[in-house]
């Protein structure tokens, strides 16, 4: 009985095997570092609302392509292609003043409606969501541009009912 409580104690205490590197890369107890969202002065700031079903998120993004990404799941850094990059703060000059894109009012059902806008150097621009001029549809498709390279997919938000 003393040899199998030995042993069984034994087993218990020993070192762990090392894990191998596919293994501690992927090991979800391993804490990173929070990345705050601090974006500079000159980035551009592309943010969606939200609505009743789905979590909103910011992006912001460098004029060298550098962004982050602030979803309900915490912040990351991420990558704008180049020319999605020049495009967008081409057209984000080009379209100044930017509140006054025109823009097409749109009916959004209640639960489902969130709202997507950009802000600039302090310049503030309207809904983009409904389309409009051809400056508002054409900044709208890049943003959904730069979503699709960051990887953002909304969120749905995390709903509780009582029993």
């Amino acid at each position: 009985m003393i040899a199998f409580t030995l042993a069984l104690l034994l087993t218990q205490t020993a070192p762990p095997s090392a894990p191998s590197p596919t293994t501690a890369a992927n090991d979800a107890g391993v804490r990173r570092a929070p990345v705050a969202f601090t974006p500079s002065n000159d980035a551009a700031i592309i943010e969606n609302s939200g609505s009743t079903n789905f979590a909103g998120f910011k992006i912001a993004v460098e004029s060298n392509g550098s962004a982050l990404v602030s979803e309900p799941s915490g912040v990351r850094r991420g990558t704008v292609s180049r020319a999605t990059t020049k495009w967008f703060f081409s057209h984000l000059a080009t379209d100044r003043p930017l509140d006054r894109l025109a823009v097409d009012r749109c009916v959004k059902p209640v639960s489902f409606a969130s709202t997507t806008t950009v802000t600039w150097l302090g310049q503030h621009s309207p809904d983009l969501l409904c389309g409009g001029s051809g400056a508002a549809t054409e900044l709208n498709r890049t943003i959904g541009a730069i979503e699709r390279q960051l990887g953002v997919v909304p969120q749905k938000r995390g709903l509780r009912y009582p029993m």
